[in-house]
Order: C-alpha cells, then sequence, then structure tokens
C-alpha cells in the first residue's frame, strides 16, 4: 500500500492517494490507539482510491500519525503503511 502525499496538510493537499490496494478489500484508517476513523470497502480492480482526509463522522482527521491497513479475503493479503496528518 502507498500514500501519497505523506504527509498529507490539510488545507493545501486536496486529496490523499491510496494506491497499490488488493481487489476486493477492506481498508480501515485507525489512530495509534487503534480507533478506526474511517473505513473503506473497495472491490475495484482500479487498485486506488482518492480520499479527502475526512472521517466517517464528516470531521478532518487531527494532526498525527495514524495506521492504514488493507486487508483482502478473496487472496488472502494484508497491507498496512503509516500516514501523517499535518492540520
Amino acid at each position: 500500500i502507498a500514500v501519497t502525499p505523506n504527509p498529507f496538510k490539510i488545507g493545501s493537499d486536496y486529496q490523499i492517494m491510496i494506491t497499490n490496494i488488493p481487489y476486493d478489500s477492506k481498508i480501515k484508517i485507525m489512530n495509534l490507539s487503534g480507533l478506526v476513523v474511517k473505513e473503506f470497502v473497495y472491490s475495484s480492480n482500479n487498485k486506488r482510491i482518492n480520499w479527502d482526509g475526512k472521517s466517517d463522522s464528516g470531521d478532518y482527521l487531527s494532526t498525527g500519525i495514524y495506521l492504514l491497513t488493507a486487508y483482502s479475503a478473496l487472496n488472502n493479503s494484508t497491507g498496512v503503511t503509516k500516514l501523517a496528518v499535518v492540520r
């Protein structure tokens, strides 16, 4: 999994591009306490998601480090990366 831009600067960067995603994946963005702040179900062959940096509740993420995980049950593959957010 790759994330660009990283760090994501809210206010100056338009969106986050998440690439190299396994087909039929569940993607979760978590804070370092393990709280899931955003979740995607991804079933496209495009291998890319454009995301605005907002949580599931509609608010921009706070400044910090987040973990981005992807799991595909279809081919039993996982991926993890870090995302830095500056607000």
